[in-house]
């Protein structure tokens, strides 16, 4: 968690969800991304999520695809 954002990473649909903490200590939903490049149609389970220390970016393994995804957070927008 960064400030009032949650990441969550799908291990079966190989994805980045984005949570927004509101007022009343409630999350929703704020965002979806893919982990995977578009196009990609092999098998893949996503396995680890980490955010680098100076939170600018997150970043996801792939097991299938072998590869890691790099997003860029931004911080009004979490991702």
């Amino acid at each position: 968690m960064i400030g009032n954002f949650m990441y969550v990473l799908g291990e079966l649909q190989s994805n980045v969800t984005v949570f927004k903490n509101d007022a009343r200590e409630t999350f929703r939903q704020v965002q979806q991304i893919s982990a995977l490049p578009a196009g990609f149609s092999g098998r893949n389970d996503a396995a680890e999520i980490a955010i680098h220390p100076n939170g600018k970016f997150l970043y996801a393994s792939n097991r299938g695809h072998e590869s890691i995804a790099m997003l860029a957070i931004e911080p009004k927008r979490a991702c």
